[in-house]
């Protein structure tokens, strides 16, 4: 199976991060341009947890297909953004709150 990491979620209930992915296809099912825009995808992911938002935009390019939409990938790109207008103040980790 192929997968993209997508987020990193963290359970206050249980204390613990939780890694979230995305499964892109079977097996071996990818070809070389998908696994190049799953690669920078996941760099811009990590640039963006180091708190650079501006590498993780230029990783996000590279990521974007030829045709079609990426929603995920979209959303990631708007983080990017904001963070690169309001820089986190908590030592390059941006923290975003979500009730359930």
């Amino acid at each position: 199976m192929e997968f993209r990491a997508m987020d990193m979620l963290f359970d206050p209930g249980a204390g613990r991060k939780v890694e979230v992915y995305e499964l892109l296809a079977g097996g071996g099912c990818l070809d070389e341009a998908a696994r190049a825009r799953r690669d920078a995808f996941w760099r811009g992911v990590v640039r963006l947890r180091e708190g650079d938002a501006e590498a993780a935009l230029g990783e996000f390019a590279q990521a974007s297909p030829a045709e079609g939409r990426d929603r995920p990938l979209e959303h990631f790109i708007e983080r990017a953004k904001r963070a690169e207008a309001a820089p986190p103040d908590t030592a390059g980790v941006a923290v975003e709150r979500f009730e359930l």
